[in-house]
């Protein structure tokens, strides 16, 4: 990687089963399954990215979407700010949008 660090995925079924982690994608996850993930801990620091209709409201971060076969993405700067996290500017311009949704239940 250009900063010299390592990238490493993995698949986890059970919260409990999931270390410490910078990015974690929760892909076509059952929308309560995504609640529950996104409910259970704090992401302070953590980048959620995922695809599910409900995934920014539900508090996750960046949620990728199909718009004109091609693959987009929007971004919730509401879980950017409470997950301490910084977007780039030029992210931002090129996301299909950009929202303001602070997660259900207070988070």
């Amino acid at each position: 990687s250009p900063l010299g660090r390592g990238f490493l995925t993995g698949r986890f079924r059970r919260l409990e089963d999931l270390g410490p982690c910078h990015i974690l994608y929760a892909g076509r996850t059952d929308p309560a399954a995504v609640a529950a993930l996104l409910g259970a801990r704090g992401w302070r620091g953590v980048l959620t990215v995922g695809e599910t209709d409900r995934f920014l409201e539900l508090g996750g971060t960046i949620r990728f979407q199909m718009r004109d076969n091609r693959v987009g993405f929007v971004v919730n700067v509401s879980s950017v700010a409470q997950n301490a996290l910084e977007v780039n500017s030029g992210m931002l311009k090129v996301a299909q949008s950009v929202i303001t949704n602070k997660p259900k239940g207070g988070k």
